[in-house]
């Protein structure tokens, strides 16, 4: 069943059947690459339909630079400060209150750069391992996330089970603090955003079947907005104080991370 906050059925399977002409353009591009000669183009009438939305490089046409990525954004809070009802994560880029990529590598609010667009894989929150276990388990108790992508969420759900496939992970005996991470840091317990192969979601707008390939994630294509948004319903959280005793806040900070395959453009 789709999401409630889908708008149509038919808008969810043109966004997954343009990832996965996106998907099929990579491949031809690496294909070609391996060549001498020529560049060896896609001959569908899906591809000429989009190749608009795909990077033109003006040295070899149509060639793009693909690359694993890792967008991240992060919330920093301090001992004793307050978590607010609500706060979204890709919304303020690098150069904007203070942020630097050390916070994020957002270059533009809710976007990517044009001709940028990815296919997010995967989905994973971690905090920092020196936040106190207590704030981690209450900040868990109340919140919950949100995937957007445009007007749509496309998945949601509460952060214990996005673990972020990185930090620490363990245990100590010293009181004050834990060395503990959302998970076994490993890439593999990351929440997997992609279908399973051979699902039939219906036909796109000319009328061909969508079959998903088991690759194709969540596409965030040119020109379109996406956030993750955090929300306490019950109301705003605030952090164990740092002259707290017997074990002394030490604040928050989250981080929240989407992994996939970026095309960018060849410079």
């Amino acid at each position: 069943m789709l999401n409630k906050n889908f708008r149509t059925r038919q808008e969810f399977i043109n966004n997954y059947s343009i990832g996965q002409q996106m998907r099929l353009k990579n491949e031809a591009v690496n294909k070609a690459l391996a060549e001498i000669g020529g560049v060896e183009k896609l001959s569908t009438s899906k591809y000429r339909a989009n190749k608009k939305k795909f990077n033109q490089n003006p040295i070899v046409p149509n060639m793009a630079d693909y690359v694993n990525w890792v967008l991240y954004d992060r919330l920093v809070t301090a001992a004793g400060g307050s978590i607010p009802t609500n706060f979204k994560f890709f919304t303020v880029p690098i150069g904007t209150n203070s942020k630097t990529k050390v916070d994020t590598n957002l270059d533009q609010v809710s976007q990517l750069p044009q001709p940028y667009w990815m296919n997010a894989t995967h989905i994973g929150f971690a905090f920092m391992p020196n936040t106190l276990l207590l704030d981690i388990v209450n900040f868990w108790s109340q919140s919950y996330f949100e995937f957007w992508v445009n007007n749509k969420v496309y998945v949601e759900g509460p952060y214990q089970c996005f673990p972020g496939g990185s930090g620490l992970h363990g245990a100590t005996t010293n009181t004050a603090t834990s060395a503990l991470s959302s998970g076994v840091p490993l890439e593999g317990n990351m929440f997997d955003l992609r279908l399973p192969a051979g699902i039939h979601l219906g036909n796109d707008s000319q009328g061909n079947a969508v079959v998903t390939d088991g690759l194709t994630g969540i596409t965030i294509l040119q020109s379109q907005t996406f956030k993750v948004e955090n929300n306490l319903p019950g109301g705003a959280l605030t952090l164990t104080a740092s002259t707290a005793t017997p074990n002394a806040g030490t604040g928050m900070t989250l981080n929240t991370y989407l992994k996939g395959v970026l095309s960018r453009s060849v410079s």
